[in-house]
C-alpha cells in the first residue's frame, strides 16, 4: 500500500488499524516484568539529567511562584470543600482505616514526642497552671493574714503598723517561696510529663480515643472551605516554598552521584516485584480484563491524535523515502 494511502487509514476515524496497533502494545506490556519495564539505570539518567537541569533553570523559580500564587488566589476565593472533590468512598474508606485502633510502642512513642516543641508546650501549660494556683494560694493567703492585721489593730493602734510590717513580711515570704518552688517543679517534672504523654499515646486502652481523634481530624480538614484552609497558610508566602523546594533541587543536583543514588533507589523500589510479569500480579488480583481495556482506551485515541499531526504526517512519509 502507497505511503499516503496508509497515512490515510490511520487519519480514517472508522479504521481499527491504530486500535489494533494500541492492542498490540498494551499485550507486548503486559508480558513484560516490572524489571523489564523499569529499567533503573536506563531511567536514572534522564532523570538526573532533568533535575540538573530544572537547578540550573533562570525561569523555574518565576514559573512556580506564578503558578503557585494562582492556585492560592483561586482557592482563597471559593467555598468548596476538599469534601466536594474527594469521592464519598474514599473519604469513607480513609475514616475506616484511620478508625483502626493502633498504638505505638511507649519507645517509639518517647522518641517521636521527646522534642523541644513538646518540652516548651508542657512548661508553659504547667508554669501556667501553677501561677494560677499561686495566685489563689496568694488570694487566701491575703484574706487570712490581713484579717489578722485587722483584729491586731482592734487591740491597740499602736500595734497597727507592726502587725502590718509582719503580715507584709509573711506575704513576701509565702510569695517567694511559691515562686522558686514551681520553677524548681517545673524544672523537674518535664521529663517525666512527656513520659506520661507517651504512656498515654501508647497504651492500647487509649487506641480507641486516639482513633476517633484521627478521624475527626480527617474530617474537620476535608469540611473546611479551601478558602479557609489557604489562610491559615498565609504566613507561609510562596516565595519561601518555592526556594524550598528550589535549594532542594540544587543541592541534589550538585551530587556527583546524583545518578547512581536514583538507580539505586528505583531498583530497591522495583525489588520485590521485578520478576513477576504484569499479566500473572493483574490475574491474581482479577484485573487483568479492566488493565487490558484501560490501556487500550487511553492509548488508542492518543495514537489518533499523533496520526493526525503535520509531524507525524512527515515522519511517515520520510520513513517510506518520500
Amino acid at each position: 500500500m502507497p505511503a499516503e494511502a496508509a497515512l490515510q487509514r490511520l487519519r480514517a476515524a472508522d479504521d481499527p488499524a491504530l486500535d489494533r496497533l494500541a492492542a498490540l502494545v498494551v499485550d507486548e506490556a503486559l508480558t513484560r516484568s516490572a524489571g523489564e519495564l523499569i529499567r533503573p539505570p536506563e531511567l536514572a539518567r534522564p532523570l538526573a539529567a532533568a533535575v540538573r537541569e530544572a537547578a540550573a533553570s533562570a525561569s523555574l523559580r518565576e514559573g512556580l511562584v506564578r503558578r503557585i500564587d494562582q492556585l492560592r488566589t483561586e482557592a482563597a476565593g471559593t467555598s468548596t470543600r476538599l469534601a466536594d472533590r474527594v469521592a464519598p468512598e474514599v473519604r469513607e474508606a480513609a475514616a475506616r482505616l484511620l478508625a483502626l485502633p493502633a498504638s505505638p510502642s511507649p519507645e517509639l512513642a518517647y522518641r517521636l514526642l521527646n522534642h523541644e516543641a513538646l518540652r516548651t508546650l508542657l512548661r508553659e501549660v504547667l508554669q501556667s497552671t501553677l501561677a494560677r494556683f499561686v495566685a489563689g494560694v496568694r488570694s487566701v493567703d491575703q484574706g487570712a493574714l490581713g484579717g489578722l492585721a485587722g483584729r491586731v489593730a482592734k487591740r491597740g493602734r499602736g500595734l497597727l503598723g507592726a502587725a502590718e510590717g509582719i503580715v507584709g513580711a509573711v506575704r513576701g515570704e509565702l510569695e517567694t517561696a511559691f515562686e522558686g518552688r514551681v520553677k524548681d517543679f517545673v524544672g523537674g517534672a518535664l521529663d517525666e510529663a512527656v513520659r506520661g504523654v507517651s504512656t498515654w499515646v501508647a497504651d492500647p486502652a487509649h487506641a480507641g480515643l486516639a482513633a476517633g481523634m484521627r478521624v475527626s481530624i480527617l474530617d474537620v480538614l476535608l469540611d473546611v472551605p479551601l478558602g479557609e484552609l489557604v489562610g491559615e497558610a498565609d504566613e507561609i508566602g510562596t516565595d519561601a516554598v518555592v526556594d524550598a523546594m528550589l535549594d532542594a533541587v540544587r543541592a541534589a543536583a550538585a551530587r556527583p552521584d546524583l545518578e547512581a543514588d536514583l538507580a539505586r533507589a528505583m531498583e530497591e523500589a522495583v525489588a520485590p516485584w521485578a520478576d513477576e510479569q504484569l499479566q500473572q500480579v493483574l490475574d491474581e488480583l482479577g484485573l487483568a480484563s479492566a488493565a487490558r481495556h484501560g490501556g487500550e482506551a487511553v492509548l488508542a485515541p492518543l495514537l489518533r491524535e499523533v496520526a493526525a499531526t503535520e509531524a507525524f504526517a512527515a515522519w511517515w512519509r520520510e520513513l517510506h523515502g518520500g
